[in-house]
């Protein structure tokens, strides 16, 4: 009986937990390739002469603010979702940067896309790694869903 508890403490804790973690760091793998390739596409319609200073220092003081909340318990995944966050705030970065380069409705949806998919992970990790939050899932796949939908039509906007 005892060797049984050590099993399913075993299979539904330890394994759960490992696989789990496997499937977000592969999950954050696929949206990280997701930010390389917006990061790309916002790169080739940047405006050249836009001053990015004042906002990466916001941006980049709310990525590091961020972080020290969740260094703590990220345990394994700490370099993994170091480099996400870096790469996250630099695709908001590139999308500021097509301010003046496309058409306003363009920027704009492509930028407060940007923003919102900011919002959404930033949920997923405080709600994850800092403390539970009431209806945090709710509200990441609501900003996460707006988040795609606006960049993808400000790209399609930038296209006409």
């Amino acid at each position: 009986m005892l060797l049984s508890k050590f099993k399913n403490y075993f299979t539904n804790n330890i394994l759960f937990e490992s696989r789990s973690q496997w499937f977000f760091i592969f999950a954050l793998l696929l949206f990280l390739m997701t930010h390389l390739c917006y990061i790309s596409v916002f790169n080739s319609q940047q405006n050249p002469n836009k001053k990015i200073l004042p906002f990466a220092l916001l941006l980049f003081g709310f990525g590091g603010t961020i972080f020290m909340l969740l260094k703590n318990n990220l345990g394994a995944l700490l370099m993994p979702v170091t480099v996400y966050i870096w790469v996250i705030l630099m695709m908001a970065l590139f999308s500021y940067k097509r301010h003046g380069a496309v058409s306003r409705k363009s920027f704009y949806a492509v930028f407060i896309g940007a923003l919102l998919f900011i919002i959404s992970n930033t949920l997923l990790a405080l709600d994850k790694f800092y403390k539970p939050m009431p209806l945090a899932q709710l509200f990441m796949m609501a900003a996460y869903a707006a988040a795609q939908f606006l960049i993808v039509k400000g790209i399609l906007l930038s296209k006409t």
